[in-house]
């Protein structure tokens, strides 16, 4: 049963392209599952599933992770990749100079 469900995330993960996937889309495409063609009893997800799951693709020699921190520290990009753009800042207008004091002459 277990390798029946690493080889559909595998290739599911491969159908993703060179970045693959988040683990949360994984989780959401392996519940409900149906696994050796059992249509009564579709896969139900539990935390410890999801861990041992979750450790064999790690051990899978077909996977390779990537730590998204590495990849941004070195600013690298794949070439489909649009580089983003630095959030704005906002700018603060300048009030306006005061007014000058009238005097009186007396």
């Amino acid at each position: 049963m277990l390798d029946e469900i690493i080889s559909k995330c595998i290739n599911e993960i491969a159908l993703n392209g060179g970045m693959g996937m988040k683990p949360s889309e994984l989780w959401t495409y392996i519940d409900g599952m149906i696994i050796s063609g059992r249509e009564d009893k579709p896969l139900k997800l539990t935390d410890p599933l999801k861990r041992r799951i979750h450790s064999l693709i790690l051990e899978n020699s077909s996977i390779m992770v990537l730590n998204p921190l590495a990849v941004k520290s070195k600013n690298t990009t794949t070439p489909n990749t649009p580089i983003p753009k630095p959030p704005s800042t906002p700018v603060r207008k300048k009030p306006p100079p005061p007014s000058p004091k009238k005097t009186s002459i007396c």
